[in-house]
């Protein structure tokens, strides 16, 4: 488990980083294309916008969802963020609102 609470927290990290370098790159972006700002700060914040594209652990499509009550990432259901076993579990229980067995 603390494996598992261990990755949780660093994958936690990354998204966070993630974060605050999108909004860094939609403001560098926002300056690159207003023509009203000198050119000295369009080409910094084309600089910046080049050196940040560059890092790989930026990118959203390398985070992994993980489960939020036994923080496993296999199998989990981006909608409800369970894994497939502790959905089963807890829909069998009757305890998700809304949800009901089909046939």
């Amino acid at each position: 488990m603390l494996r598992e609470k261990k990755k949780y927290l660093l994958e936690r990290g990354k998204r966070i980083s993630f974060i605050k370098a999108e909004l860094l790159r939609l403001v560098a972006k926002s300056y690159i294309k207003n023509t009203k700002v000198s050119g000295k700060l369009r080409v910094v914040a084309s600089s910046f916008l080049n050196f940040n594209l560059q890092k790989k652990e930026q990118t959203i499509s390398l985070f992994r969802f993980y489960c939020i009550k036994n923080l496993s990432s296999k199998l989990v259901n981006k909608k409800y963020r369970l894994s497939r076993f502790s959905f089963n579990k807890i829909a069998h229980a009757g305890k998700i609102p809304g949800l009901v067995k089909k046939g």
